[in-house]
């Protein structure tokens, strides 16, 4: 026990160190949680342009609270580059409405309209997740992740990623996710996605998460 409250610490320290500037993580499932409960979710992660560039990945942080609305529906309100916060600003945040298409006993498939809204731009998404594994512990979930970049500019930083685009962008990602409960109420979530981009630079990217639920 005590070296599992060691890793959820680690995991939260570094969550408030470190920096980035898109999200990386869904932090839930395909199954929505219980009706009228609450779900916070912390994660670290790193992004770059492709596989070739890993050497240079960004780091990335992000903070989540969830809230379930019904047996097929919940959302999520999700902190973008949590450490910006102790520099006096908030980078970007998210917005998700988690909606099951269909809910089996060991599977569950649902649409998951989200925006993130950043200095630079701003995504629309509307992922499909598909819970392809359930059991007492470990869930795995895929997801196929259609969306569009909206390129904004104005003030924001110039070292961004995303800002090497120079119009708006077509995206499509593909992800896997794995929902790990480590003990009673904490799970530990690992998830890696790559997203192609359709623009006049042809750059994808691709990220890695670690992220802990309670």
């Amino acid at each position: 026990m005590r070296s599992r409250r060691f890793l959820a610490t680690g995991v939260l320290l570094l969550t408030m160190l470190t920096g980035g500037c898109f999200s990386v993580a869904g932090l839930h499932t395909a199954r929505p949680i219980e009706p009228g409960s609450f779900q916070i979710g912390a994660a670290f992660g790193a992004v770059a342009r492709d596989l070739s560039s890993l050497g240079d990945a960004t780091p990335t942080t992000e903070f989540q609270l969830r809230y379930g609305l019904s047996e097929r529906v919940d959302i999520g309100l999700q902190l973008l580059d949590v450490s910006t916060l102790f520099r006096g600003r908030l980078n970007g945040v998210s917005l998700d409405v988690n909606c099951a298409l269909w809910l089996g006993e060991d599977m569950a498939l649902a649409i998951d309209p989200t925006i993130e809204a950043y200095e630079f731009g701003r995504y629309y998404w509307l992922p499909l997740l598909w819970d392809f594994y359930e059991s007492e512990d470990l869930t795995l979930t895929a997801a196929l992740r259609p969306g569009w970049f909206e390129l904004t500019y104005g003030d924001g930083d110039q070292g961004r990623i995303l800002t090497d685009f120079d119009i708006d962008s077509h995206l499509i990602g593909v992800g896997l996710m794995a929902k790990w409960r480590v003990a009673a109420g904490l799970s530990l979530v690992p998830e890696v996605r790559y997203v192609f981009a359709e623009d006049t630079y042809g750059l994808d990217f691709v990220t890695f998460s670690l992220g802990l639920l309670h």
